[in-house]
């Protein structure tokens, strides 16, 4: 097997891995919500998928930030891939000055702010400062 289909098993394993299907749609969408100051194509994302070209360096590591796996695992390969903690996406200029508003918030409305967030995502906060 050639780098780039090894490249490709690579990615699929890792979209498997974060419960996600290997389709140039998937990929699109989620890279470039992760990464909205670097965009792919599904044009782009159907070429990594195929095995026709393998990411550049911006794009690799973009892919490995999303997929929560280490860059040099997704570029090279191991038999075991380290999930990493997720943090913190790259954001737009709009998204980080949001997040300094929240951050600028006393504590109860920054609670308030994270409660309306988990009604409107449906997922539970509980215990969060």
């Amino acid at each position: 097997m050639n780098a780039k289909m090894e490249f490709v098993s690579r990615l699929k394993e890792a979209l498997a891995n974060q419960g996600l299907k290997a389709t140039a749609a998937v990929v699109e969408r989620g890279y470039n919500d992760h990464r909205p100051d670097a965009p792919i194509t599904a044009q782009t994302a159907r070429a990594w998928l195929r095995g026709a070209h393998m990411p550049g360096e911006e794009h690799m590591d973009g892919l490995a930030e999303w997929l929560r796996v280490d860059a040099r695992l997704l570029r090279k390969g191991s038999s075991r891939y380290h999930v990493k903690e997720p943090g913190l996406p790259r954001m737009g200029k709009q998204d980080s000055a949001t997040m300094h508003a929240f951050l600028a918030l006393p504590a109860s409305h920054r609670k308030l702010v994270r409660e309306v967030i988990a009604a409107l995502g449906g997922t539970s906060l509980a215990g969060k400062p």
